[in-house]
């Protein structure tokens, strides 16, 4: 009898484990483009789950100013639950010019950002975030899979508008983007033609045309503004 009370034990755990459903594991590599130039990389890793999840990144890119050429290396990691809400994000950035690293711990309506930059006296921000949110890193190309996720998964009919929070941009970090659903379409990507889901992101700031394949993976992301362009190489 105590060995079938523990093999019940052990069927009911194990049912629960493994009753999280996993909605979207994808790891690869982006190229970054601008004005048709390649001037970096983004290495990722996606995990979506019911449960939660997370993404990780490294990325390289090359930026102009001053007139200077400067090399950037990044690296970010963000956890969220199982309704792409985050729980902490961290990103850490070196260059020739200044190195330092930003984190994120997350509670009901608020974020506490804590900086870690030489020549920054400021060390701690408290930002007031609304009840639903995601973050959506502007360095961090891979973050636009969480607005189309959490509209497709979360608002359905209910609207279009997805609130985010850009964690670099602290205060003023907070702002929604809508979120729409375009059409399928066929795209040029490696080799030929592929059919792919658009999505239209649209800020204040900026139009960005996300293509999805079947499998829910970024192919391609285009910001005409900017003449950028982030393309799936892996």
């Amino acid at each position: 009898m105590r060995k079938f009370f523990i093999l019940l034990t052990f069927i009911l755990i194990s049912s629960f484990i493994f009753s999280e459903e996993i909605l979207l594991e994808d790891s690869g590599k982006f190229g970054i483009y601008l004005k048709n130039i390649k001037v970096g990389w983004e290495k990722f890793d996606i995990s979506i789950a019911t449960g939660g999840g997370k993404i990780s990144t490294e990325s390289q890119y090359k930026i102009i100013e001053g007139g200077k050429n400067i090399s950037v290396s990044l690296k970010s990691s963000l956890y969220f639950d199982g309704k792409l809400q985050p729980v902490t994000y961290t990103i850490i950035s070196s260059s020739s010019d200044l190195s330092g690293s930003i984190s994120v711990s997350f509670k009901p309506k608020l974020g506490i950002v804590n900086y870690n930059i030489p020549g920054i006296h400021k060390k701690e921000d408290g930002v007031i975030l609304p009840e639903r949110v995601v973050v959506v890193d502007q360095n961090v190309f891979s973050h636009l899979i969480l607005p189309i996720f959490y509209k497709e998964l979360f608002l359905k009919d209910k609207g279009k508008f997805v609130n985010v929070f850009v964690p670099q941009l602290a205060l003023d970090g907070v702002g929604k983007i809508r979120v729409t659903y375009s059409d399928k379409e066929k795209i040029f990507y490696q080799n030929g033609k592929v059919r792919v889901k658009k999505y239209i992101l649209l800020s204040k700031e900026s139009e960005i045309l996300v293509y999805i394949d079947g499998f829910n993976r970024i192919l391609k992301i285009v910001d005409s503004k900017k003449r950028a362009e982030i393309i799936r190489e892996e």
